[in-house]
């Protein structure tokens, strides 16, 4: 499970920094979003570590301050 997680890690972090969530369109959508319209705990969770990898802190807090 550890060695799932050390792999998994840089290669998510690496492909959110490749290919920013901002600009690309294949990243998931948030149901709840979708058919609500509101936003959910987790709404901004992908915006915000592409920002987090690219380390611009302030605006990743803005995408979601959880």
């Amino acid at each position: 499970m550890v060695l799932l997680a050390a792999v998994a890690i840089p290669v998510g972090a690496s492909i959110v920094y490749t290919y920013p969530p901002s600009q690309y369109d294949f990243y998931p959508r948030c149901i709840f979003h979708s058919v609500t319209g509101l936003h959910c705990a987790g709404c901004g969770a992908t915006r915000c570590v592409g920002a987090l990898v690219h380390g611009n802190i302030e605006q990743a807090f803005a995408y979601n301050p959880l």
